[in-house]
């Protein structure tokens, strides 16, 4: 509940400078958690990450949907490998 709360409420925005890493967010569409606006939050102010916003799929995206995300990390890992090859 902590990262619900009103006390983390914009801990994501204060603290999205700080992430210099490449970058992937894989958020569900039907997120019950933490709302899919994160998403777009995330992308506006790291035009770097990459986002992927799955249908049909809540908070628990790799139990939900394991193949497709495993896809997509693997597709992600190999597009920054070429970028730094």
């Amino acid at each position: 509940m902590e990262i619900v709360g009103e006390k983390s409420r914009h801990s994501l925005q204060e603290h999205l400078h700080l992430i210099t890493a490449p970058l992937q967010v894989v958020w569900g569409k039907h997120d019950q958690v933490l709302d899919v606006s994160g998403a777009a939050v995330i992308q506006k102010a790291l035009q770097h990450c990459q986002v992927d916003v799955l249908d049909d799929c809540g908070h628990s995206v790799a139990l939900e949907r394991p193949r497709k995300i495993a896809k997509l990390m693997m597709d992600f890992v190999i597009s920054e490998a070429k970028k730094h090859a």
